[in-house]
């Protein structure tokens, strides 16, 4: 299921993991995206997961039109 592939608990906190597209990892520069996201709370983690697998799947479109630099902005805001 998408929350298996987007939720792996990590010591005592919940991580958000999501694969980079194949054509998308030059621009990206990651196979993989993995966030903390700095909770326990399995209902917590799900709702900051979701938010991220939204903001990623908007980052994915619009890498294909932007420089590493500016990927690599976003991924660290």
């Amino acid at each position: 299921t998408l929350e298996k592939q987007m939720l792996r608990l990590v010591g005592s906190h919940c991580h958000f993991r999501r694969v980079v597209l194949a054509l998308l990892r030059d621009i990206v520069g990651k196979r993989e995206l993995w966030f903390s996201l700095r909770t326990a709370d399995r209902l917590e983690a799900k709702a900051r997961a979701s938010y991220l697998y939204g903001q990623t799947s908007i980052l994915f479109r619009k890498a294909p039109d932007m420089t590493p630099d500016e990927v690599a902005q976003l991924l660290n805001e």
